[in-house]
């Protein structure tokens, strides 16, 4: 018997189209060892990763308010 954990890829950009086109491929091709979360506000995104977060963050790093740097910073931090 094998047991697999699924990774969690949080997947963030402004542009919902880029979002649902990621998050479609990924999950398509991954499904299997990787669960797919899709936010298009940063904001929701910061508290996400303060929750717990994600083990990849897939980020638009030109976004109002939170950039995608804010956004690796705080996953860097959630995971020390």
């Amino acid at each position: 018997m094998e047991f697999t954990t699924k990774s969690n890829l949080l997947i963030v950009d402004d542009d919902p189209s880029m979002v649902r086109l990621f998050g479609t491929l990924i999950q398509q091709q991954l499904s299997d060892e990787v669960s797919v979360e899709t936010l298009t506000d940063p904001t929701d995104a910061l508290a996400y990763l303060d929750q717990g977060g994600a083990d990849i963050l897939l980020t638009d790093l030109d976004m109002p308010a939170i950039t995608g740097l804010d956004l690796l910073r705080a996953a860097k931090r959630g995971s020390e």
